[in-house]
Order: structure tokens, then sequence, then C-alpha cells
């Protein structure tokens, strides 16, 4: 998200969750919302992340909630609600194209769709040119979300398998050091044995003294 949008990662982590309690809620992906700010960002341009994040909201809020004039409007283009879109496998990429057509035959703009302006705007900026910004926002996201995915995966066996070959290394140093200081130790042992026998001779003579 922040590489193809125009965003950080400050910025994102401090407007992502606007977005993302009610994006779970619907069954919207983590990948989709990621694309969705992308396109809003580099749209927006540079410090509108919490702009977008508000659009997003304003968006998605005003097409889940019965009532709305964007509930109503998309149950009229896809001829169920949003919710159930969503739910049967659909996604905010495919739900903006069918309503953008609906607006077409209707004579509406896609703002007019909304009762909200921010809702409007991001509806409006995510499905212009038959959401294919959005569309490869998201193809994008996901593909360098898996690279990610991999590349975690790959460095962590990589980093368990130098930490076997660590402790492995530690031990065959341990058993090399006690094979060659075993002599040294066996005679250090011999002296120290003599000198408490020496030592006991001397403790026993006292011990009758007294």
């Amino acid at each position: 998200t922040v590489k193809i949008g125009v965003t950080n990662f400050t910025e994102l982590g401090e407007n992502i969750g606007k977005v993302t309690p009610l994006a779970a809620a619907l069954g919207i992906s983590i990948e989709e919302v990621g694309a969705m700010f992308a396109v809003l960002t580099k749209t927006l341009g540079a410090g509108k992340t919490a702009e977008a994040g508000t659009q997003l909201r304003s968006m998605l809020a005003e097409l889940s909630k019965a009532g709305m004039k964007a509930f109503e409007n998309f149950q009229e283009a896809a001829g169920k609600t949003f919710p159930e879109f969503i739910k049967s496998g659909g996604t905010v990429t495919d739900a903006l194209k069918l309503l953008a057509e609906h607006s077409k035959k209707t004579g509406k703009g896609i703002i007019d769709m909304f009762r909200g302006v921010e809702a409007g705007m991001g509806a409006l900026t995510l499905a212009a040119d038959e959401s294919k910004n959005l569309s490869d926002a998201l193809q994008f996201v996901t593909k360098d979300a898996g690279s990610m995915g991999v590349a975690f995966e790959r460095m962590e066996k990589t980093a368990n398998a130098e930490w076997t070959k660590m402790k492995a290394n530690w031990n065959d140093l341990l058993i090399s050091m006690g094979a060659a200081l075993m002599p040294t130790i066996n005679k250090i042992l011999k002296v120290l044995q003599g000198a408490f026998e020496s030592l006991a001779g001397v403790v026993l003579g006292v011990a009758d003294f007294f």
C-alpha cells in the first residue's frame, strides 16, 4: 500500500483503523482495504491519508447500512444488498462497477448515489475508469503481500537452520575442548587427590589431639 500509494507507515497506521473494523465485519479483505487506501492517497496527494480513511469509512458505512441512500441504490443495481454481495464472494471493486453501471442507466452521477459528500467522493475516485486503478492496485497489493509472506517464511527457516547449526557447532566445540583438556585435568586431579590425602592425615591428627 505504501509502495504504490502516496502515504507512509505512520500515516497508514494511524488511519487504517478507521476502516478495518467495518471492513472485517462485512468480510472485505485487508488486501482490498490496502488497495483502496493506495488509490485514494495517490489521487488525494501527500498528507491526505486521514481524509482517505474518512472517505472509505463513510462509503462502506452508507453501502452497508439499511435505509441509507447508497444501500438502496446498490440493492437496485445488484438485486441484493451490499453486505449480501460481499458475503457471497463479491468485492468492493465489483460492487463499484455495478454501482457505476446503475448510475449511467439512471442518469445520475456516482456521487448522487450517496447521501454524504465524503462517501460519494471516495466512491467516485475508486470507480473511475471502470475501477481499473482499484483492480490493478488490488492485484499488486495481493501479489506483494504474498511475496513478503514467502520471504518471511524463507528467512525464518534460514534463521532456525542457522540456530540449529550454531548449537551443534557449540556442542562439538565443548566436546573437543573436553577431550583436549582431559589429560591435564587428570593430572590436576591426581595432585589434588594426594593433597587431600595429606590434609586428611593432618585433620585426623588434630582430631586425635583434641
